[in-house]
Order: structure tokens, then C-alpha cells, then sequence
């Protein structure tokens, strides 16, 4: 075979091998199984998940898909098109792959069936007020029965209808589920007399526990309840209160709105617009039972971070709707009751500083510690006079307007606003009276110390006795008159018109000792006291 003989016929043999090579790699790679994508081969018969790209270095590199699994977050999974019934399920990176973990549960939605409902309310337990302090349960929105009057060994036949046309629903405490405030009208008389029903209506929280209305509070509304809304948290009641039925003293109906918020196991009645700086902060300073009813940042001192603090323990609330006054509600008119406490606080640090306790004129009569402290009250006589620097705009004589009770100002006459007073009226006559303020020669909140020579104010039982004199934190009418000059008060009170003595006081501030010293001369018609 010659030279060229072999040339070709080796190129010959060459082509027929790459040929056949050829034909292989197409009938087995491209036909039998070809270069494939990211996808599931239900989709296409090029797809293949084992092309997906399964790299990762932490879990947030990873996805979960349907119709690819665990893959790399930035891959394609290829099947468009396809409907999965598929339970989403968690991803991680182990060994540096994507893998596919447990499956995900669903996110608890609230159910319709977790809402009140009316017929739910209408055969509710509700608790009554006074005097009965019992359970009834509605029955279509109805009850009729009798029940027992504690400590008069008596029964009242007594009628309850839930008004229909008075509802609102809205989350009262902050869990995400609808509570409801319902009106309950209650009809009542005596079995053992004939006389007609009498008729008063009580106000009443349900929360909502898994779907089940649980009774919560009550309001007792002076006057009739035009409309009830429940928005923010807070029940907002508009009340009409009628001249000469609800209102004695009104010469006309009165509309009034107030606003009420839930606080603990009570329904407290809420100020509109109030607002307490680092509230939160402030209450992890103080006892878990501590509500804060003012703040108020003193000013014009050397040290800038300086706010006084004024919570009570526990308290309860007594509010009024334009009632008749009484003489101690002149003073105070709706008010907080309970252990009271004045705390100065360093907002830099937020730390308190020190903590005084104001403790009750006449603990003989009253529980020592716990005093009543106003935060709504109406613009009478008495309390213009007790506050002649204070300007209590839309307060008349019958309308009630919200209070600011640590409004500092120059009681001792020192030059500075560091003060605020504070007056108990148990009675029409005789109001004590004590200071509180902040002493920038201490660095502390103080109750100025009254000592008096001579003879001893009639009505504060709190005192101590020492060299002679008695100390006390209360004076009678003491910071309710005027001074006659800064940090001077000469005046008189006369008790003889109820059988007393005619007492003459004269009080100076002594700025050194930050004591009040009173010289006190009680006349009475035989003896001098």
C-alpha cells in the first residue's frame, strides 16, 4: 500500500470515528438525556433539579421552592406554569448545601369565631353592683328573678335587659381581640311591699377570653348614655345629663364626654391629651402597683435634670359627673384615693433621688396613709381662692375641667417657683393645708415643717412635740390665704360661730432652716387657749 494509500485511508478511518462519536454523544446526551436546567422534569425533559445550584455558607443563602426543594437563593427553579399543592418547609446550610427542613407551620390568624358576638353577650354572666353583689346570668338578653340585699334581710324582684341599640367593640386591654362595653338596664323594687320599679342602668366591660365575653368592670353613669365608642383603647361616652333629674343645681341640660381606659382590674377614667414623659421608664423606677398622676420638671435651679414625681399605691377613683357638691369636693372634686408619694428623679441617671410619703392631717378619723389628690374639679368660690394664681379656662361653676396639681410656684417667697400646695377639707370649715417642693440646698423633694408656739391648731392630729413647740406638715388655711408680704401671713380664723375659739396666726418662712415658724393665739369667750 502505497504512501498516499495509507494518508487516506487513515483520514477515512478518522472521520467514520468521529462520526460515530458524534452520533453517541447526540442519541445519549442530547436525546436519551439531555444538557438539562433548574427544574422539575414533570415540566420539561430538559429540566433536572440536580442542576439546581444548592451552594450556601449560611441559611439566609437558601430558598425553599415547590418544584425544586432547597436551593441557593439566587438560582431559578424552571416551573413556571405548574400548580403545587406544597406545604412551605424551613431551609438551612449544612456541610454547604441547602437542604430542606421541617415543614413551616402557618401563622395563627384570629378566627371569626374568636369575635363577640351579640347573641353571645345577650346570654352572658354579668355581676350586678350594689346592693345586690350578685351573678345573673341573661337569657336572650333578659333576666327577672329575685335576689337578696345584704345586710337589710331583705329580697327585690329584679328585671335586667341588655339595650340592644347601646354596643361597642374594640380591644380595651391591649391583647389584638375585641372586647365589648354593653349598657344593662336594671329594674328593681321590694317583695314585701307593693311599690313600683325603680330604674337605673350600669355600664359594663366584657374582655374577650378565646371567644367567651368574661365579665371585667362596671360604671355606674350619673344621666343618660347617648353613645359609646371604643377607638385606641380608650371607652369614649358621650352623657347627657338633664337639668333638675341628674343635675340639681344645672340651669339647663348638660352634655359632657369623658373618656375611660382599663388599668388592672378597674375602669379608670382617662384625661384626654395627657401625656407623661419617659412614662415607661419611670415605672420601672416604682413598685408594680404604682399608677403616676402628674410629672413636672423643675426649673430655674443649678442642677437641669431634675423631675418631681407624684404616684400613688393602688389607688381608687372617685369621679364626679357635675354632681351637687359636697364642702370637702369644693376642695377637691373628682379625685384619686390612696397611699400618695412625691419622687424626685434624675432623668440623666434615672434614678430617684429620694421619695417622701404625705401622709393624712387627721389619721385619727381618716387612714393615715392615704389622702385623696384631685384631677378634675369645677371652678367654685372656694377653689379660686385656694388657687388665685391659677387660670382654669372653660371651668365654670358647674362644669368640671381636668387639674394640674405639682404646678410649681413661690410659696415660701424665696424668689423661685419650687412649690406646690396640697388642701384637705373633711368639713365646711377648717381646711388644713401642707407644702411640697424641691430644695436645691438638699438636692431632695421636702414637706415643709411647720413649727408653732403657743397654742396648738385645733384640727391637725398630725404632729410630733419638741422643745416646746409643735411640729407639724399641716397648717390650717396656711397656703390657701394670701401672704401679706413674700413669705409673711398674718390672718385670723373664727371658729365661735360652731363653738370654738377665734384663732389668730402669724407665720414667717425662715429661708435658713426651710421651716414655716407660727405663733398661734386661740380666743376663746372665758379662757385664752
Amino acid at each position: 500500500m502505497t504512501t498516499k494509500t495509507k494518508i487516506f485511508t487513515g483520514i477515512l478511518v478518522f472521520i467514520v470515528i468521529l462520526t460515530a462519536t458524534g452520533w453517541w454523544i447526540w442519541n445519549h446526551i442530547f436525546i436519551e438525556k439531555p444538557l438539562s436546567v433548574c427544574g422539575p422534569k414533570e415540566v420539561n425533559k430538559f429540566n433536572d433539579v440536580s442542576f439546581c445550584n444548592k451552594s450556601c455558607q449560611t441559611d439566609d443563602d437558601c430558598k425553599f421552592t415547590c418544584g425544586c426543594g432547597a436551593i441557593n437563593i439566587n438560582e431559578t427553579c424552571h416551573d413556571k406554569g405548574t400548580i403545587y399543592d406544597c406545604v412551605d418547609h424551613d431551609v438551612k446550610c449544612e456541610n454547604s448545601k441547602c437542604i430542606t427542613g421541617e415543614e413551616k407551620k402557618p401563622e395563627k390568624v384570629e378566627a371569626e369565631a374568636t369575635k363577640l358576638t351579640l347573641e353571645e353577650l345577650e346570654n352572658a354572666e354579668y355581676s350586678l353592683l350594689s346592693p345586690y353583689q350578685e351573678k345573673v346570668r341573661l337569657k336572650d338578653g333578659y333576666y327577672s328573678g329575685e335576689l337578696s340585699v345584704p345586710y337589710y334581710w331583705k329580697r327585690e324582684e329584679v328585671r335586667v335587659t341588655l339595650d340592644r341599640g347601646k354596643l361597642a367593640f374594640g380591644d380595651l386591654n391591649n391583647d389584638g381581640k375585641e372586647d365589648a362595653a354593653v349598657i344593662l338596664v336594671i329594674e328593681h323594687r321590694r317583695t314585701d311591699v307593693e311599690e313600683k320599679f325603680s330604674r337605673q342602668t350600669e355600664l359594663t366591660v366584657m374582655l374577650n377570653e378565646d371567644g367567651k365575653p368574661i365579665y371585667h368592670s362596671y360604671l355606674r353613669p350619673q344621666g343618660i348614655i347617648n353613645s359609646i365608642v371604643i377607638q385606641s383603647g380608650e371607652m369614649i361616652i358621650d352623657f347627657l345629663l338633664k337639668k333638675g333629674e341628674d343635675c340639681f343645681d344645672c340651669t339647663s341640660d348638660i352634655k359632657k364626654t369623658l373618656y375611660f381606659r382599663l388599668s388592672g382590674n378597674q375602669l379608670w377614667e382617662a384625661i384626654p391629651g395627657k401625656i407623661i414623659e419617659r412614662e415607661e421608664e419611670l415605672k420601672k423606677l416604682l413598685p408594680p402597683e404604682a399608677m403616676i398622676i402628674e410629672t413636672q420638671k423643675v426649673t430655674g435651679i443649678d442642677k437641669p435634670n431634675r423631675l418631681l414625681v407624684l404616684w400613688m399605691i393602688s389607688p381608687k377613683q372617685g369621679y364626679k359627673i357635675d354632681e351637687v357638691y359636697t364642702c370637702p369636693d369644693y376642695a377637691e372634686g373628682s379625685v384619686y384615693s390612696g397611699p400618695t408619694r412625691v419622687s424626685l428623679v434624675d432623668t440623666k441617671e434615672m434614678n430617684i433621688i429620694n421619695t417622701v410619703k404625705i401622709f393624712h392631717p387627721w389619721p385619727g378619723i381618716f387612714d393615715e396613709d392615704s389622702i385623696s389628690i384631685s384631677y378634675r374639679i369645677r371652678k367654685d368660690m372656694w377653689y379660686r381662692f385656694y388657687f388665685p394664681l391659677r387660670e382654669l379656662e372653660g371651668a365654670t361653676d358647674k362644669v368640671e375641667i381636668y387639674t394640674k396639681i405639682m404646678q410649681l410656684m413661690d410659696y415660701n417667697g424665696d424668689g423661685k417657683a419650687l412649690e406646690f400646695a396640697l388642701l384637705k377639707a373633711a368639713f365646711c370649715m377648717g381646711w388644713s393645708t401642707t407644702l411640697i417642693g424641691y430644695s436645691e440646698k438638699q438636692d431632695k423633694v421636702i414637706i415643709y415643717p411647720i413649727e408653732t408656739s403657743g397654742a396648738r391648731e385645733p384640727l391637725i392630729e398630725e404632729y410630733i412635740e419638741k422643745d416646746g413647740k409643735i411640729i407639724s406638715y399641716w397648717a390650717d388655711y396656711l397656703f390657701y390665704e394670701k401672704p401679706q408680704e413674700p413669705g409673711y401671713w398674718k390672718y385670723e380664723i373664727d371658729y365661735r360661730a360652731r363653738g370654738g375659739c377665734l384663732d389668730k396666726h402669724e407665720v414667717r418662712y425662715n429661708e435658713e432652716k426651710e421651716v414655716f415658724e407660727q405663733k398661734l393665739e386661740r380666743i376663746c369667750e372665758n379662757t385664752a387657749g
